[in-house]
């Protein structure tokens, strides 16, 4: 699989690559940025769901429901 894509340093897997490149280290920082911006996501989608509610029960149907999603 990786034979044709191996010419090119981003396809290459990554314990062949050199890690102290800055498109590595930047690729690494976007990365974490992405992950904490769609967290955030989540749990503002989440706190609304909840926030929604109409009565107690109603909210620990919810809470349940969000805990085995």
């Amino acid at each position: 699989m990786w034979h044709g894509l191996c010419k090119y340093p981003a396809f290459m897997p990554l314990r062949n690559r050199s890690c102290d490149r800055p498109e590595d280290i930047m690729l690494i920082y976007l990365f974490q940025l992405l992950r904490k911006a769609l967290d955030r996501a989540e749990h503002s989608r989440r706190d609304a769901y909840l926030a929604s509610a109409v009565d107690m029960v109603e909210l620990e149907r919810r809470m349940h429901s969000s805990d085995i999603d």
